[in-house]
C-alpha cells in the first residue's frame, strides 16, 4: 500500500459524492469517493492507494483522464516470475507500482529511468487523519 502525507486544500460535494483536493510537497492530488471522514480544509491526512492502482509511463500524456500525475525516478526493480515491483522515488516519497512482466519488458525500464506515476482519483483514499 502506498502512503502519502498531504494537506486538504479543497472539498467539493454533490449529494453523497465528494471530490477532495490535496497538496503534498508541491504536488496536487485528487480523490473522489462516496464516504469522507470528518475532515476539512487545512487538515493533514495520510492518503493510501494500492500498488496495483499506480500506472507508470515514460512519455507524458497531457490529454488523459487521470487527475494524479507524479514525476518520479525508478529507484529499484524487483523481478518476479509473473509480476514486477517498480519502486519510484518522488517528491512525496517512494511509490510502488506493480506490473506484469510483459508490461515491464515492453517499457524497458531501468533504475534511474525518468517516469511519471499516474493514479485514478477513485483509487486514492484517506487512510488516517493526522490533524491540522
Amino acid at each position: 500500500m502506498n502512503s502519502i502525507k498531504a494537506r486538504i486544500v479543497r472539498v467539493e460535494r454533490e449529494g453523497n459524492l465528494h471530490v477532495v483536493g490535496f497538496e503534498a510537497e508541491g504536488i496536487s492530488l485528487w480523490m473522489m469517493g462516496l464516504e469522507l471522514p470528518k475532515v476539512g480544509i487545512g487538515d493533514i491526512v495520510r492518503l493510501g492507494f494500492k500498488s496495483t492502482s499506480s500506472i507508470i509511463a515514460q512519455d507524458e500524456f497531457e490529454k488523459i483522464g487521470l487527475s494524479n500525475r507524479i514525476d518520479a525516478t525508478v529507484a529499484q526493480i524487483i523481478k518476479g516470475k509473473l509480476l514486477y515491483s517498480v519502486l519510484c522515488q518522488t517528491a512525496v516519497g517512494v511509490i510502488e507500482s506493480i506490473m506484469t512482466r510483459r508490461a515491464y519488458e515492453r517499457m524497458d525500464l531501468k533504475e534511474g529511468s525518468k517516469v511519471r506515476v499516474y493514479v485514478k482519483a477513485s483509487e486514492i483514499a484517506i487512510k488516517e487523519v493526522l490533524g491540522d
